[in-house]
């Protein structure tokens, strides 16, 4: 799928989707009104999550564990602090959970696309703003970016979905075992010839043997692979590795490769 069937498939899927009212822009005008501050705890591994989480309720220090265990370099060394932000300014599952809490309230851990969070609420206050109609166009602009960012990330998720993606329980359990002992050099586990050929997941279009997912893995740099320490984690993994071949299916099926546009 070249550049050009992907802008047509996104202009389909996606911005042809979003329709803006006026009520939808005076809910997001005021939704604006209003900013928090928030820290926040970044892991990839939702085990390690899970038990950060059972720390801070038990009197753990959240900045401590921020500076010692999260992923986030922007915020890691200050203790997680974010500072202030509005609402349109993080990813949705993030930014839901952070709205949502009362000041000093912890989050349990939130699923996004960078990984697992633990998000404590500092500070809630209200924000000045320019009148309605001084900016509605600017707002226009601002909410039509939000949809399109839902939508698609809705849509990436229902095109994953459909993909019918499943491991072969064994192998999986073979990796993740694998995983949670001592690593190579490369950062990665050893397999044997035998092993490397085991299937390690089926989908729709086809398969991926362990040496296919090791493959795949080598071709990231360290800090972006992911833990694996079950087999939601190694599931979640595989459909994020497959989505750009699974975006071509997608458009292959759905004639985009024949559209005018």
């Amino acid at each position: 799928m070249c550049i050009r069937d992907r802008n047509v498939l996104y202009q389909k899927e996606v911005v042809e989707k979003v329709n803006l009212t006026d009520d939808d822009l005076m809910d997001y005008y005021k939704s604006l009104g209003e900013e928090v501050r928030a820290r926040h705890i970044l892991v990839k591994d939702k085990s390690l999550a899970d038990s950060l989480y059972e720390a801070i309720k038990s009197g753990a220090d959240f900045a401590e564990l921020a500076e010692k265990f999260s992923e986030d370099p922007g915020s890691k060394k200050k203790g997680g602090d974010l500072g202030f932000f509005t609402r349109g300014r993080m990813v949705k599952e993030f930014e839901d959970a952070a709205f949502s809490l009362d000041v000093g309230e912890v989050s349990k851990p939130v699923k996004t696309q960078f990984g697992w969070h633990i998000v404590k609420l500092e500070e809630k206050r209200k924000r000045e703003q320019l009148p309605f109609e001084q900016q509605k166009d600017k707002l226009r602009q601002q909410l039509k970016r939000v949809r399109q960012q839902q939508l698609a990330s809705a849509f990436v998720e229902r095109v994953k979905e459909g993909a019918e993606v499943q491991l072969n329980p064994e192998t999986a359990k073979l990796v993740i075992d694998r995983f949670a002992q001592d690593t190579s050099k490369t950062g990665l586990p050893v397999f044997s010839e035998e092993e490397n050929s085991r299937t390690l997941m089926t989908y729709k279009y086809g398969s991926w043997t362990v040496s296919n997912f090791v493959e795949g893995l080598k071709k990231l740099p360290p800090y972006r692979r992911p833990a694996f320490s079950s087999d939601a984690d190694l599931l979640d993994y595989c459909k994020n590795a497959l989505i750009q071949e699974l975006l071509v299916k997608y458009a292959e099926e759905q004639g985009i490769e024949n559209s005018p546009e």
